[in-house]
């Protein structure tokens, strides 16, 4: 009787670490949708090719999951969060400019600064970001 038990403990374990894993693995639809408009916005405001469009899209899609981790990792240490984030978003920075070309890349870094505009108003106001 007790490998019986012993095996259903083992199923369960797995069944919870596999959840876990997928919950951690994939985006949320807030986060799928955060990517989908940002993606579209470079797409339209840089002139991207179909392959950047899907290179960006992968990008973001991998920086979420990042920060998704980056989130349960220093949920509570601020500094530390932050740190991540900021590193998080120069590396996004960087693999994204690399697809790109000189006349897009200069576009890119307008697109940046209006961005980062936005979020101080919408940080002014309350609100968070997507919303």
């Amino acid at each position: 009787m007790k490998p019986y038990r012993a095996a259903i403990g083992l199923v369960g374990a797995l069944v919870f670490i596999s959840m876990v894993f997928i919950q951690c693995s994939s985006l949320s639809e807030r986060e799928k949708a955060m990517v989908e408009q940002f993606t579209q916005r470079l797409r339209i405001e840089l002139a991207l090719t179909d392959a950047q469009t899907a290179r960006v899209r992968k990008i973001l899609t991998e920086s979420q999951k990042q920060a998704r981790r980056d989130r349960a990792r220093y949920r509570n240490d601020r500094q530390a969060m932050r740190q991540a984030g900021m590193e998080r978003m120069r590396a996004t920075d960087a693999k994204i400019e690399a697809i790109l070309t000189d006349e897009q890349k200069a576009k890119y870094e307008e697109v940046r600064e209006q961005m980062r505009e936005e979020f101080r108003q919408r940080a002014r106001e309350g609100r968070r970001p997507g919303d």
